[in-house]
């Protein structure tokens, strides 16, 4: 895999940090986990913690959330920590596998192996993964797809610290730490009821620390970053001269995006995006073509994000009004008595320009959640 492209760019970038906050950490062979300081940063904090110890990880995250990324990492502190503790320790091996990508009658003999004449077809000994693993990490994706039978086998390896090829009857012991990633731990039967998708017993097993991952829309302040990245990366591979550039009004529509594939829907964005514009090119919000129909449910769920555009443009109140998904009258009557209409505008438009939409955006959210939360006080009271 191609080493990361360097992020040094053009002072004029709009995607560039402000403060210095930008966090990255190198995985494995290039890849990256890229944040500002907020969520992702108490995550890590917390992994910092877990990844030296034995205990069994599972990952928690919606699809795209870079799950596999997070177990990586937790596997190379795990091996950093060893090698302090034995200088001539040799890092034990990484193993993913995804349980959902395997025919269940496939995934026993994948996982533990099979002895020759086990099945139809198993004409020699084979070793599993976990064999592969061995003095390593096991990362068990999807396990929420694993056959509640092989959930079994998988519960006793874990209770035992051993396991029996398929077929064999010999107890083979493993030194393998296990991480394991789901997206689901509730899911519908083919009656229409609500299930475990693990067995309570393999769960506890498996919880010796449990990671949950955040979204992306519930983490906007690292967008630009994953975009430079994803952006830089791109033209890396397309061997351009020079990075593509992000305009502001792209920047405010990822940023608006809800992004339900996460960090991978961005990427694929981003690289479509990228080849569209071509070397030194422009990223406009049409090259970025985003769903429409998403792109306006974005807008009308998080209308602060538009604030900025408005006023630069109109200073209108009703315009601010409309932006903000309420009448003027209801605006009018958050902001009386508080703060005036005109202050709150010149607030903004202050904030507009020194800082961008971003800054606007910020200050307009903690303005209207201060106003709505006293209303809401007033109100009870």
């Amino acid at each position: 895999m191609t080493d990361l492209p360097s992020l040094s760019g053009s002072t004029h970038n709009p995607l560039k940090p402000r403060h210095g906050d930008r966090q990255e950490l190198k995985i494995n062979g290039g890849k990256m986990i890229y944040h500002r300081k907020g969520p992702m940063q108490q995550i890590l904090e917390e992994i910092s913690l877990v990844a030296p110890t034995e205990y069994s990880v599972l990952i928690r995250g919606k699809t795209g959330t870079g799950k596999e990324n997070i177990a990586h990492h937790i596997h190379n502190l795990h091996e950093a920590h060893k090698r302090e503790k034995n200088p001539g320790h040799k890092d034990g091996p990484f193993v993913p596998i995804n349980c959902g990508a395997i025919p269940k009658e496939l995934i026993g003999s994948e996982l533990f192996g099979h002895v020759k004449g086990a099945f139809t077809g198993a004409d020699k000994d084979r070793a599993g993964k976990f064999d592969a693993a061995e003095g390593g990490t096991i990362f068990l994706d999807e396990i929420d797809k694993m056959p509640k039978e092989q959930q079994v086998n998988l519960l006793r390896v874990l209770s035992g610290r051993s396991f029996f090829r398929v077929g064999g009857n010999t107890p083979i012991p493993i030194n393998v730490r296990v991480i394991a990633a789901t997206n689901r731990l509730v899911r519908k039967n083919e009656r229409g009821e609500k299930e475990q998708t693990l067995l309570p017993d393999l769960y506890y097993r498996l919880t010796d620390y449990q990671v949950q991952l955040p979204a992306l829309r519930d983490r906007p302040e690292d967008i630009p970053l994953l975009a430079e990245y994803f952006i830089e990366k791109t033209a890396m591979e397309l061997h351009f001269d020079k990075s593509p550039t992000l305009t502001e009004e792209s920047l405010s529509a990822l940023k608006a995006y809800p992004w339900r594939g996460n960090v991978r829907e961005l990427e694929n964005a981003i690289k479509g995006a990228t080849l569209r514009a071509g070397n030194g090119g422009e990223i406009t919000p049409v090259k970025l073509k985003l769903s429409e129909d998403k792109r306006k449910q974005a807008f009308k769920n998080n209308p602060a994000l538009n604030v900025g555009k408005i006023l630069a443009r109109t200073g209108s109140k009703n315009q601010i009004a409309g932006a903000v998904g309420m009448s003027r009258g209801t605006l009018n009557s958050f902001i009386d008595g508080t703060l005036s209409l005109g202050t709150f505008e010149q607030l903004l438009l202050h904030m507009y320009k020194e800082e961008g939409i971003g800054g606007a955006t910020e200050l307009f959210k903690s303005v209207m959640n201060r106003l709505i939360s006293e209303s809401e006080s007033q109100q009870r009271s």
